[in-house]
């Protein structure tokens, strides 16, 4: 393992974690975390996930394996900067919740009694347990079925397009955004995002008075790049290695840009062995 004190910046969704991932496949990639943060390097979680899902797939099995004291070399983003965490002097997570963030509650309803129409409620839910922002993600079932997961892409489509026209209709275009990903709708913030989140890392860095040689962002779809971008612009070095679909990511040819061989999880752990 090569002693630079780098960062590393991980999505979560299909980058560290995907539903039935194999046990042995995840306890690898915590392994190379763990090596990484003893080596000095900083690690950084930038995801839309709630607090409660991260602190149980992710952080909670951290715990398991990490002194104390490498616990405070981690900062992690949820609901993509509305929520930050990271450990106090006595190692116990210190949680902040941005409300100024929050989705207004008169359309979060709204949203909720759309989603709970016959013509949605067979393939998506809300996930009550993000704070800030709301969620709209595919039933457990839909990405094991392939038609399933059809019907859920074309009710994704649809219920974007009526939820875009009740945030125009209350008068919110200017303080509101949709983001739809692969499994998923975020009604989120204009303030919030990838990029948002990487500057409370990068701000995180510095009250550690850490300066990386150069930082690793990982990502598996196109706004996940928000996080390269983000620390360009301030002045650091750094590589974007996307696991997912290189058909879904157009861009300018750039060195700084890595697609491993593999995707998802297992393009992760392919990045990281390698660079052992």
């Amino acid at each position: 393992m090569k002693k630079n004190k780098d960062a590393y910046i991980f999505d979560v969704d299909g980058v560290l974690f995907e539903r039935n991932q194999e046990k042995i496949a995840f306890d690898e990639l915590l392994i190379e975390i763990k090596k990484r943060l003893e080596n000095g390097c900083f690690i950084g979680l930038n995801t839309g996930r709630s607090f409660t899902f991260v602190s149980e797939e992710i952080l909670i099995p951290l715990e398991k394996i990490l002194s104390k004291e490498l616990l405070k070399q981690i900062f992690v983003s949820c609901e993509k900067g509305a929520i930050d965490v990271s450990y106090n002097l006595n190692c116990d997570k210190k949680i902040k919740l941005h409300k100024n963030l929050t989705i207004p509650r008169e359309i979060k309803e709204k949203i909720e009694n759309l989603v709970e129409m016959k013509k949605y409620n067979s393939w998506m839910f809300v996930d009550q347990s993000k704070k800030i922002m709301l969620t709209i993600e595919e039933l457990p079932n839909a990405l094991e079925n392939k038609s399933i997961f059809k019907n859920f892409q074309e009710a994704q489509l649809s219920i974007a397009k009526e939820i875009k026209q009740l945030i125009f209709d209350n008068n919110l275009s200017n303080k509101i955004r949709i983001d739809s990903t692969r499994i998923a709708i975020d009604i989120e913030s204009k303030k919030s995002g990838k990029a948002f989140a990487t500057r409370k890392f990068i701000k995180y860095l510095k009250t550690k008075n850490f300066t990386p040689l150069k930082t690793f962002c990982f990502g598996d779809s196109p706004s996940d790049y928000e996080m390269h971008q983000e620390l360009e612009k301030n002045n650091i070095e750094s590589s974007f290695i996307f696991v997912g679909s290189p058909k879904n990511f157009i861009f300018e040819k750039n060195k700084n840009i890595i697609f491993p061989k593999k995707q998802l999880t297992a393009g992760v752990l392919e990045f990281l062995k390698k660079e052992n």
